[in-house]
């Protein structure tokens, strides 16, 4: 779950490629859901944007929709996400 500023929001919203060119509402939320499906035992990720204070809206992400079976959803935001050596070497972090 995110509630921050709404330039990160935005900024945010428009890495899933879920922005809408409005500015997010004070409060406004976005809110991720992992699933597991018991039936065919994938995992599912929900992406939930709450605009305002009652309107929560399902989100498109890169155009993967509601459900999307979490490696699809990995593949889709592969090009905005950092693997955790080049974060590693970016930040510096060491481990003993």
């Amino acid at each position: 779950m995110l509630s921050s500023h709404d330039t990160e929001m935005v900024s945010v919203l428009d890495s899933m490629g879920a922005y809408d060119l409005y500015p997010p509402s004070f409060a406004a939320t976005i809110i991720w859901e992992l699933r597991r499906n018991s039936n065919d035992e994938m995992n599912y990720v929900n992406v939930l944007y709450k605009k305002s204070s009652s309107e929560l809206v399902n989100l498109v992400v890169n155009g993967c929709e509601f459900n999307c079976q979490l490696e699809n959803f990995k593949t889709v935001l592969k090009p905005v996400t950092v693997d955790s050596q080049v974060w590693k070497e970016e930040c510096l972090i060491t481990t003993n």
